[in-house]
């Protein structure tokens, strides 16, 4: 089974990625993405990145070379997953690929959604990546509009409820992990 993780950039996707992982998923091979701004492990799935960067042309430190076939190149990452454990794959931008991102994987594919509460979000990403308040609401609407279009495997999450525990054994039944196995 394959587990997207996904929402808003600075929603938590990376703690739930770390939560799934802790319980048993596995991540693939991941950027950590640390540095003088970023002072925890992103788990973002590297051909899962390199293939949306390049499916919705999104300006990222990641070339866009449009003469790769960059879908090869994922189904054949994907081919390449053991089958007998859970993936975590986490981008938080795959968001805006979901349909096509399934079509590749298949009808197995489930997505986390992570939100977080307006006010923590909003200062957590004006201090990271700058940008006014109407720039990441219009942001937030384009999320959640992305996420509804969608028809698969959804289940939302909340970031403050999971650093509280809650949640914890719902998210890891839903992407077929014991919960009690960190």
């Amino acid at each position: 089974m394959v587990v997207l993780v996904v929402g808003p950039n600075h929603s938590g996707t990376s703690f739930v990625a770390e939560l799934l992982i802790k319980h048993g998923a596995d991540p693939g091979q991941y950027d950590s993405g640390t540095g003088p701004r970023i002072d925890y492990v992103k788990y973002e799935n590297t051909e899962l990145k390199t293939y949306v960067v390049n499916q919705l042309k999104i300006e990222t430190d990641i070339p866009i070379d449009p003469s790769l076939d960059h879908e090869a190149r994922f189904r054949a990452y994907i081919a390449s997953l053991p089958g007998n454990a859970t993936q975590v794959l986490k981008y938080p931008r795959a968001l805006f690929a979901l349909p096509e991102l399934r079509r590749i994987i298949g009808p197995d594919m489930r997505v986390v959604y992570v939100n977080r509460q307006i006010d923590p979000w909003l200062d957590s990403h004006q201090r990271r990546s700058g940008g006014s308040k109407p720039q990441l609401l219009q942001y937030l609407n384009q999320c959640v509009t992305a996420l509804m279009l969608y028809t698969g495997a959804v289940l939302k999450v909340n970031f403050e409820e999971l650093l509280k525990g809650q949640g914890v054994d719902v998210l890891c039944g839903f992407a077929g992990l014991n919960s009690r196995n960190p």
